[in-house]
């Protein structure tokens, strides 16, 4: 007997996907104990909320046989409820631009990870590479709300090989910041030279209670069996207990 049947596999198309890109290992999360409750913060890696867009991604839909007919199945995920302690992890992003809304608040409400990208362009450079000037009055910044700076960016000196010259045509940096409780503000001003382009963006992880979330994993729910080809059903299966 030729056991080689005709089968389809989902297929998922990740240039049209909108997760963060876990090629880059974007986000992930780490979990510690303080003061007996857990606390959850924000790090580097991907992030693995079970999402059923893509989890069917490498699953078999259905079978031809050798007869002429066809199997077709159907996935749900795994989903688990709690009256508390259930949390759906959201990315908010916050952006800040010298060409647009240059300054923000956000405010957290547990001590996290912050991750913080600039980028910054300069679009006469080379014009005059050597005019250090043109950023002594840039700001971008990340400060608490009484104006306290926390973290500033500025252009390298190394990056254009001139020592004491802080100006550049772009640079890009990101890091992480542990942060308290509290709110805070981006800061994205070009200090009144309007070819300098600047951008700042926070990404934070929020924690909304919810009753239910779904769980890693898929399971079948339906079988339906087809006689050939003329979508006649013939008898189906439901996996819904």
């Amino acid at each position: 007997m030729d056991l080689s049947y005709p089968i389809t596999i989902r297929e998922v198309n990740e240039s049209s996907t909108t997760l963060i890109n876990t090629r880059t290992n974007f986000y992930s999360y780490i979990e510690n104990i303080s003061g007996g409750e857990k606390l959850r913060v924000l790090m580097q890696g991907a992030n693995r909320e079970p999402n059923f867009n893509y989890a069917p991604a490498g699953v078999l839909e259905s079978i031809k046989y050798p007869t002429g007919g066809i199997s077709k199945f159907e996935y749900r995920m795994h989903k688990y409820e709690s009256v508390v302690g259930l949390y759906q992890d959201n990315i908010v992003e916050k952006t800040v631009t010298s060409f647009g809304t240059d300054e923000t608040a956000f405010t957290i409400s547990q001590d996290a990870f912050v991750f913080i990208e600039f980028d910054f362009y300069n679009h006469l450079y080379q014009s005059d590479p050597q005019n250090s000037t043109v950023t002594s009055n840039m700001e971008a910044v990340l400060e608490k709300l009484d104006g306290t700076d926390i973290l500033k960016f500025k252009p390298s000196d190394e990056a254009d090989g001139i020592y004491g010259n802080y100006n550049t045509d772009e640079m890009h940096a990101n890091v992480y910041v542990a942060l308290e409780p509290g709110t805070y503000k981006l800061k994205a001003k070009h200090g009144g030279y309007t070819y300098l382009d600047l951008n700042l963006r926070a990404k934070i992880l929020t924690k909304t209670p919810v009753t239910s979330k779904y769980g890693g994993g898929l399971r079948i729910v339906n079988i339906d069996n087809y006689v050939k080809d003329d979508d006649t059903l013939l008898s189906p299966h439901s996996y819904y207990s």
